[in-house]
């Protein structure tokens, strides 16, 4: 279910210069009187200004960003620009080793002292259009060594998944799609984690950490309902492969799992059009993940396919994965008695009679598989 990998965005070049007779307060005494190195950021405006989904923002865009070096372990330098700043100077040691770290849209950020504590580090937002000022992302060059000339590039990751989402009425076109939403999504990303970042449980009120997420947009809904797919964004959850073995969709479910409140999942909710043998409404419930039946990561900067097929016999299923609010509308058939000893309004029990039923055939699509075979 996993696409490849979207496009990073390259927003920045560090263009590193040697200048022989500049010092540096942040450098200690026994540096202070050495070589220093300047380091010179510039940010390259040039993004496709494309918006989809309930976000307004240009998924490429760069509102402001957050630049900070590391040394020995410890925080040396940090620096914070807006959009329109082209350009960053950082004094920085010749020859010695940094860990230099970014972030972009991700608001005030206070970067811890020590370069151990960004393992655990988190950003949080605390509604989905906390990302109307950009889509949070994330870049990191551990092992730097600062030498004389060099040009690095910092290649953004965007801290998000995209839900590609399509509806397929081949099987069952009666239904009409009027809300998609991504649900219990995370709250909170950990940029820098040795393996991802991931909903969790907060120690003081023992809740998840998760949030309702993107939905589609009125444009969207018409463009689904039409045949074409949509796009929809949430925070890394990385929740892992908590079904092992499972080899049935139909068992990716909240009951199968100890912490169902931490996955991020689709609901699709349909109602029957007017021209229907139906009434009411259906939500569907979908885990996205690595595959259908045992993983639930939603791994940043990924696109993840998801297609809803409507079938009659899906509407049968019991389960939290599908929502049945429906009943058959009334005057959908009519019969006769074709051979029998009495007339329809005269009938007894015990007595065989011939009837020919004739049903509408909207409804015998929606029986098809239940109706019996007659001749």
């Amino acid at each position: 279910m996993r696409g490849n990998l979207l496009p990073k965005v390259l927003v920045a070049v560090l263009s590193l210069i040697w200048v022989s007779s500049c010092t540096s307060d942040l450098l200690t005494s026994e540096e202070s009187d050495g070589e220093v190195e300047i380091v010179e950021v510039s940010f390259c405006a040039d993004w496709d200004e494309t918006t989809k989904s309930s976000i307004s923002a240009n998924v490429d865009a760069v509102s402001d960003y957050w630049i900070a070096a590391y040394r020995r372990g410890r925080i040396e330098t940090v620096q914070h620009l807006g959009s329109s700043s082209k350009t960053v100077t950082m004094k920085l040691v010749r020859g010695a080793e940094y860990a230099v770290y970014a972030l972009a849209n991700v608001g005030n950020v206070d970067f811890p002292a020590r370069e151990t504590e960004l393992a655990s580090f988190s950003v949080a937002i605390s509604k989905i259009k906390d990302l109307d000022s950009g889509i949070p992302m994330a870049w990191s060059d551990t092992h730097y060594v600062a030498r004389d000339g060099d040009i690095v590039s910092i290649l953004f990751e965007r801290m998000v998944s995209e839900i590609s989402f399509r509806l397929d009425p081949s099987a069952m076109d009666e239904l009409e799609v009027v809300s998609v939403r991504l649900m219990q999504g995370a709250a909170a990303v950990t940029p820098f984690g040795k393996s991802g970042s991931r909903a969790e449980t907060a120690a003081p009120t023992g809740k998840p950490v998760v949030m309702d997420g993107d939905y589609a947009s009125q444009s969207d809904l018409l463009s689904i309902n039409a045949g074409s797919p949509i796009t929809l964004y949430t925070l890394e959850n990385c929740q892992g492969t908590l079904l092992p073995g499972n080899m049935d969709p139909v068992s990716k479910v909240p009951d199968n799992l100890s912490h169902p409140e931490r996955c991020t999942y689709l609901e699709v909710l349909c109602r029957f059009k007017d021209e229907s043998v139906m009434d009411g409404s259906v939500t569907y419930r979908l885990y996205p993940g690595e595959d259908d039946c045992t993983n639930f990561d939603l791994v940043r900067n990924h696109e993840y396919d998801l297609t809803l097929l409507l079938t009659p016999g899906g509407l049968r299923e019991v389960s939290w994965r599908v929502e049945n609010r429906t009943r058959y509308k009334l005057g959908l058939g009519s019969w006769k008695i074709l051979q029998g000893l009495h007339d329809a309004d005269d009938l007894y029990v015990g007595e065989s009679n011939l009837i020919q039923v004739t049903l509408l055939p909207g409804l015998v699509k929606m029986l098809a598989d239940e109706l019996p075979s007659c001749s």
